[in-house]
């Protein structure tokens, strides 16, 4: 018996895809996602189209499959050496969409991929610097927050607050990067 997977090709069941084909699957789920996202609700048509564009530029796409790769591979962490716990399904697909979201409207502004890796609570977390300047973005399954630091005194030189908003994250990008 055999399944078609691609228009024109074939395997036999039983016989695993080569990476050519799973790389494109991956890449046609984000495509998918864009044609019905939230992003297109939200922006107005020529901002939208510059940035789907954008995407299927090859650098570009390969730098956010490059992130969700990296926030995919929290997946298999157990517990670390600090006792912290792998982020869960949810979580993860919460970090894949935010990043995603976060990308899309930063990305034409001196993108620099972030730190990834799991915190405290089962979160993902990014992070960012740009001398003594850092954003600390955690994402749980529920929600999405900020840490913002520039310098050593926690009451002075650090905020925090909700990193829904894509506003805000346009806030904090332009603050790391000035």
């Amino acid at each position: 018996m055999t399944q078609t997977l691609l228009p024109g090709t074939q395997i036999s069941r039983g016989i695993s895809t080569d990476s050519n084909e799973l790389l494109y699957a991956q890449g046609q789920s984000y495509r998918d996602f864009y044609h019905a996202s939230a992003i297109i609700q939200n922006y107005n048509v020529a901002e939208v189209m510059r940035s789907l564009q954008a995407i299927s530029s090859e650098p570009l796409f390969k730098t956010i499959t490059t992130l969700i790769d990296k926030i995919n591979v929290l997946k298999t962490w157990d517990v670390d050496s600090f006792d912290c716990p792998a982020p869960d399904y949810n979580t993860i697909r919460n970090a894949e969409n935010w990043i995603t979201r976060f990308y899309f409207q930063v990305a034409f502004e001196n993108w620099t991929n972030p730190n990834v890796t799991s915190g405290p609570a089962g979160e993902v977390v990014f992070e960012w610097w740009n001398g003594i300047k850092k954003v600390t973005i955690y994402v749980s399954s529920q929600s999405v927050e900020y840490v913002q630091v520039w310098g050593t005194d926690i009451y002075k030189e650090m905020s925090d607050g909700d990193a829904a908003p894509i506003e805000t994250c346009k806030e904090l990008w332009s603050w790391l990067k000035s």
